[in-house]
This record gives C-alpha cells, sequence and structure tokens, in this order.
C-alpha cells in the first residue's frame, strides 16, 4: 500500500512532485543542511529529471519520497525518502530547514517507520549517518536506534543504524502524542 500523504501533529506529508524540484534543490545545495549528503548538480532542470524517473520508482512501489510542510503556515520545510529492500526498509535523504518545527525531527521519524513498520509489513529498518554528523547522531540516540556497523561511502564513514519490530513499539509508545494519525 502506497501512503500518499498524512497528516501529523505539526507537520504533514506527501509525495514529492515535479514542482518540487527548485525547493529540493535549496535544500540539497545549502552549504550547512547539505553538508552530509552526496554532491548534487545544481541544475533545476537535471533536479526535474532525476524526480521523472524517481517517480517510475514510485509507480514499482520500491522508493517514496516525500516533502514536510508545516501545518499552520503550509511552508514546506523538508524531505524524507523510504526505500524499499528484499526484506526490510531503509530510509534517508532527511533534511529539514529553519522552518521547521520543534518537533518535526522526531514526526517525521515516526512517519517514516510507521510506514516501514506498520503499513509495508517489514520487520527491520535501516539508515546510514556520518559519523560527523553529531545532530543526527544525537536524534538517533533519542529514538532508539541501534548503531550495527559501519560503512564507507564517498561522503566519509557513516554508522549503520538498525530498528527492529521491538525497537520499534519503545519508540512509537515515547512519542505516541506524536504519531501519525492519518496516513491516505
Amino acid at each position: 500500500m502506497k501512503v500518499e500523504s498524512a497528516h501529523g501533529v505539526t507537520v504533514s506529508f506527501r509525495l514529492v512532485e515535479e514542482s518540487d524540484a527548485e525547493f529540493i534543490l535549496s535544500l540539497r545545495l545549502d552549504p550547512e543542511l547539505g553538508r552530509y549528503l552526496n554532491p548534487t548538480d545544481p541544475s533545476v532542470e537535471k533536479q526535474r529529471s532525476w524526480l521523472l524517473d524517481y517517480k517510475k520508482r514510485e509507480a514499482e512501489g520500491v522508493e517514496y519520497y516525500y516533502i514536510i510542510s508545516v501545518n499552520k503556515s503550509g511552508k514546506r520545510c523538508g524531505t524524507v525518502r523510504l526505500f524499499i529492500e528484499e526484506d526490510y526498509f531503509e530510509w534517508g535523504s532527511i533534511i529539514l530547514n529553519g522552518d521547521k518545527t520543534p518537533t518535526a525531527s522526531i514526526e517525521t521519524m515516526l512517519f517514516i517507520h510507521q510506514i516501514g513498520f506498520e503499513v509495508l509489513g517489514f520487520p527491520k529498518a535501516s539508515f546510514t549517518t556520518n559519523k560527523e554528523n553529531a545532530r543526527a547522531i544525537k536524534l538517533y540516540s533519542r529514538i532508539e536506534a541501534r548503531i550495527v556497523g559501519e560503512v564507507e561511502t564517498g561522503m566519509g564513514s557513516e554508522h549503520l543504524y538498525e530498528m527492529n519490530l521491538n525497537d520499534w513499539g519503545r519508540f512509537r509508545d515515547k512519542f505516541k502524542p506524536l504519531l501519525v494519525k492519518e496516513l491516505r
């Protein structure tokens, strides 16, 4: 089942569209926000082309890319992606700009794990972060994700994290008031 949109406590989520290309590029090219991301071509046209290719993967049910917006203002404040693997899901490309709400990070983590574990029914989540990304490491500690290894990428050495259904249950219960209520 594909989740096209969701309404959280302070932020909402919807699948990206080609018209989001300029916004996504602005996030990725921001020196602070894009510091731990793979390099991105600054061409809006190339970003639009990439999004058109992504929409094919979305239609195949192997990847979902969401825009995050602030409920009160409707302003877009970030992105997050979910990737379907054979027997687990991965997520990444979480970027939140200065327009985010104080709970946007946790709400985003709840949303992406709710889809992976409860909607898609996977038993495990996997994700990585650069070992120098202190803010992300602090967040992943709050959600009780476990470091299970290390990987080398084009962006340096990264922690490899996992969560299983028990981890998800503890995370979900700990932050239950921020859980997305409506998935569409």
